[in-house]
């Protein structure tokens, strides 16, 4: 594998190898955005984010495993490259997806009244 950058370790370089073997099956989640006066930069990327999201909600209700990662390479030009992006296309994560073999731990529910506020 061609380093990028010569500091990363072997270990990492191992890492992102493996990376794509870790599910069957990934979907490059892509925004594809335009120049447009009605439609700003920040609506286009945040539609490309609802578009994973009902990716991973579509996908456990059917029996799916899945889980929206991002990481390194959703932010290298390499990756891109070598994905066939243009100029005007930004990944926004990598949904891996497959059949789920084991239940996954929950992460502790944060207190919902440190996330409200009110306006007066």
């Amino acid at each position: 594998m061609k380093r990028r950058d010569p500091e990363v370790s072997d270990a990492y370089l191992k890492k992102q190898k493996d990376k794509p073997l870790r599910a069957p099956l990934i979907v490059v989640v892509v925004a594809s955005l335009i120049e447009s006066p009605k439609v700003p930069r920040i609506e286009q990327l945040l539609c490309a984010g609802s578009a994973a999201h009902a990716i991973l909600l579509a996908s456990n209700a059917m029996g799916f495993g899945s889980i929206w990662l991002t990481g390194d390479n959703a932010y290298d030009e390499y990756v891109k490259n070598a994905l066939g992006l243009e100029d005007n296309e930004e990944i926004i994560g990598f949904v891996y997806l497959g059949t789920q073999y084991k239940s996954l731990p929950r992460s502790p529910k944060p207190d919902i009244k440190t996330k409200i506020s009110h306006w007066k």
